[in-house]
């Protein structure tokens, strides 16, 4: 199979899911934004069923659907009209997600979220502006990371860069936030959990408050109430959490120093894989045919587990 991943300066790139042999080419191309510069590389989607319908995105919301045997790309960042008064704003990487429920819908997640059913042809807003929070604290610029539940569609959240947690369980219909008691980080991972409705993880960065603790976080009621789960985590910033798709016991954890892996659900944590360096981790994504762990890192490359 082939890996996705942005690259700074260089868009997106992608190649064969195999180690590197420096004796010979790498195997590696890019999907460019543009024929005349490469532009940051952020967020990649891929059609399950079409391999070949690509998405991708560079900085502060922009985001291209390309068909890879015509080698054309189109833009598809959502625009509202003048007319309906709404003022969009972005973080320099903008979430988005691809629904697990339908390869056609995707959602765009700013100071709102938009929903496309047809890959990104037109869009419809669903939410209000998730800037505001019931806390002061928590008035922020834009989403910081979105998802949706694998169990059911339209159960969403949505995360922003102060620690406001917003909800939706009827796709967009009625929102709810559920910031009472995560600190005011920027929410960098979110993931719904495959085995309990209710259950969701988030993890929150304080790298921009010079705050390197690190903010793990569960819930069992939707957002209602959160415990965190830290436990015997090193204390640096945490960037992403998963859940492992075959044993809901099993956790991971992308720390600014490597992976982690938990048994029993956060309560304690172990350092995985020695042999990998001590390195930012960016992004952690399983591909579920092989049961590889696919780790995205900060400046050093991709690095894959076989779990």
């Amino acid at each position: 199979y082939n890996v996705y991943a942005g690259s700074q300066d260089d868009a997106t790139v992608y190649g064969p899911a195999r180690e590197w042999n420096p004796k010979f080419p790498d195997g590696w191309k890019y999907i460019w934004l543009d024929a005349w510069s490469g532009g940051d590389g952020c967020v990649t989607a891929i059609d399950p069923v079409d391999p070949n319908t690509v998405y991708f995105s560079s900085q502060n919301g922009a985001i291209r659907r390309k068909d890879m045997r015509a080698d054309r790309s189109v833009a598809i960042k959502p625009r509202p009209s003048k007319e309906s008064g709404i003022k969009t704003a972005y973080h320099f990487i903008t979430p988005y997600i691809l629904s697990p429920h339908d390869r056609f819908t995707l959602y765009h997640a700013g100071k709102y979220v938009f929903k496309s059913v047809n890959r990104g042809d037109a869009w419809t807003l669903i939410s209000p502006d998730l800037s505001t929070s019931s806390f002061p604290d928590k008035l922020s610029t834009a989403a910081g990371a979105i998802a949706e539940s694998r169990l059911t569609p339209g159960l969403l959240y949505v995360g922003t860069d102060k620690g406001a947690l917003w909800m939706t369980k009827n796709d967009g219909r009625d929102w709810a936030e559920r910031s009472a008691g995560l600190p005011n980080r920027y929410i960098r991972s979110i993931c719904p959990s495959r085995s309990v409705l209710s259950r969701v993880y988030l993890t929150l960065s304080g790298l921009n408050d010079d705050d390197f603790r690190a903010h793990v976080y569960v819930s069992e009621d939707y957002g209602e109430h959160w415990t965190p789960i830290m436990a015997d985590l090193p204390d640096e910033v945490a960037y992403g959490i998963l859940e492992d798709p075959t044993n809901p016991e099993i956790l991971y954890a992308g720390m600014y120093r490597g992976v982690y892996i938990s048994v029993d659900r956060g309560r304690s944590w172990s350092h995985l894989g020695p042999d990998m360096p001590g390195l930012a981790v960016s992004r952690l994504v399983i591909q579920e045919r092989e049961m590889d762990l696919l780790v995205g890192t900060y400046g050093r490359g991709i690095y894959k587990m076989n779990l």
